[in-house]
């Protein structure tokens, strides 16, 4: 009866939520980062509608995007280029 019960138990799993290795492998690809929409020039201030999110995710995530607006950019952002917090003061 016991090994029946541990049976059980293995059967239901974890309740800890943590990625798959299937999805560890693919996680860069199905997230999204913040993207220049346009070329935004040095010195300029970010606006919402200067940026928009797409894939790949390997910049700064799409619930940063409050952090960043109305902050001032470091460098020539070209259009089209992912967002890296090291680009804004």
């Amino acid at each position: 009866m016991i090994t029946e019960i541990r049976n059980v138990e293995k059967a239901l799993g974890s309740f800890d939520k943590k990625p798959t290795e299937s999805e560890k492998k693919i996680m860069k690809i199905v997230r999204k980062s913040i993207v220049a929409k346009q070329d935004i020039k040095k010195g300029s201030i970010i606006k919402k509608n200067m940026l928009i999110i797409k894939r790949p995710g390997t910049g700064l995530k799409p619930m940063d995007l409050d952090k960043i607006v109305g902050k001032k950019i470091k460098k020539h952002i070209a259009k089209d280029e992912i967002l890296q917090l090291d680009m804004v003061e």
